[in-house]
């Protein structure tokens, strides 16, 4: 092959690996091709404002419920969805709540309102089935990490599961993944 094909794959391989996230693409068959869009999942909660704190509501400081949460772009062949919460600080992270087998909807977005709980609930590291916030001592401080994924299919999980069997489970399933981070201040 002479070198200015080669030289040509090459440039058009690297053009192809640099288009990412919110980049535009156009077929290389038709060049007069409508552009495409290219999305990623993404993860926000209006309890989280840039530069603050999580608020105390959603801690065990507060009334310890689960913050309102949005996913959008959820790609076209997901059949459910996960969520994780977790806090760490220092080396040592909780997993404040994990909930699976959301189902996706049509429009590619799914709403988790507070005090609610869209699938089944694993154990989180209180051995809880439920939404429990950070617990922090007086100005202590937790990073606190919003997971979602799109997974291929549902899971079948024992009633008990653990967070750590869910993430076990969803290993091989995961087809796009978001996170939004966070703080919270102990009161």
């Amino acid at each position: 092959m002479p070198f200015y094909i080669r030289y040509r794959a090459c440039l058009l391989c690297g053009i192809i690996l640099c288009l990412g996230v919110g980049a535009e693409a156009q077929s290389m068959d038709d060049p007069m091709a409508e552009k495409v869009k290219i999305l990623t999942m993404s993860v926000m909660s209006p309890a989280v404002r840039k530069g603050r704190a999580l608020p105390a509501t959603y801690t065990c400081a507060g009334d310890d419920e689960n913050p309102p949460i949005l996913v959008r772009h959820i790609p076209l062949n997901a059949k459910s969805l996960v969520i994780v919460i977790d806090s760490k600080v220092g080396v040592q992270t909780r997993v404040n709540w994990a909930v699976y087998n959301i189902p996706v909807t049509p429009t590619g977005m799914v709403k988790v309102p507070r005090y609610s709980v869209p699938g089944q609930e694993a154990k989180n590291s209180s051995q809880r089935q439920r939404y429990t916030g950070p617990c922090l001592t007086k100005d202590e401080r937790a990073t606190v990490a919003i997971k979602a994924y799109a997974l291929k299919n549902m899971l079948r999980l024992p009633a008990d599961a653990t967070a750590g069997l869910l993430a076990r489970a969803m290993k091989d399933q995961v087809v796009a993944k978001a996170r939004l981070l966070t703080t919270a201040v102990g009161q």
